[in-house]
């Protein structure tokens, strides 16, 4: 169960201390707590919710000449006929209707704002950003815009490189556990046989043989 914080917008532990007001002491950091809608999905976000999240959608394309998205072919809806607006909307008083994006952004991005004074990547090298570091929930290198360095506002080569090592590092730890289970189940097998062998069964001597050894 979690709880969201009124002041910063992050999802928390309530049976943990959350105090994001320690962050105003720093007047570098007091932009993170500034509340912001999102221009494209409406979404409210601060820095601190929204940094390195990927919790939005963009088309990092452009509209080609067929009218779609030239980055995922995702196509629009608006009045393509200049006449018809003439005839029917200007005659009204009315303006053109919306432009309307029939497929959502293709991309997965942070949310925006032209306000918003949060610049990202951020680079976390600076001593000060470890107290940014330790109210951020969930934690960076928990946020798929993390490379190991850096927080970035959408996918780029390096977070990618970074979840590909983080694979590859958690696939290889799950082979030597594995390993290590299969020689500890070998250990109590062989433990087993062990314990479990039987005595070689004895061998009866007919009574023939006995009086022949007493005669030597």
């Amino acid at each position: 169960m979690s709880a969201r914080c009124n002041r910063c917008l992050q999802y928390y532990d309530p049976e943990q201390t959350h105090n994001c007001e320690y962050i105003q002491k720093f007047t570098s950091f007091k932009d993170f707590l500034l509340v912001y809608e999102c221009g494209r999905c409406g979404a409210h976000f601060t820095g601190m919710s929204n940094s390195g999240r990927h919790q939005c959608r963009y088309h990092p394309g452009i509209i080609g000449l067929d009218g779609k998205w030239t980055c995922c072919g995702g196509g629009r809806s608006y009045h393509t006929n200049p006449n018809v607006y003439n005839m029917v909307w200007t005659r009204m008083g009315q303006g053109p209707p919306p432009i309307i994006d029939l497929h959502p952004g293709c991309t997965p991005c942070d949310h925006f704002h032209p306000d918003n004074c949060v610049e990202l990547p951020m680079d976390f090298s600076e001593p000060n950003c470890i107290h940014l570091l330790a109210h951020l929930e969930p934690k960076a290198n928990e946020r798929p815009g993390w490379d190991g360095q850096k927080l970035w506002p959408h996918p780029t080569y390096s977070t990618a490189a970074f979840e590909v090592e983080k694979e590859q590092k958690e696939q290889k730890e799950q082979e030597e556990e594995k390993e290590l289970s299969a020689i500890s189940s070998g250990d109590e097998d062989e433990g087993d046989n062990i314990s479990g062998r039987s005595t070689p069964p004895a061998i009866n001597v007919s009574d023939s043989e006995d009086e022949e050894d007493d005669l030597f």
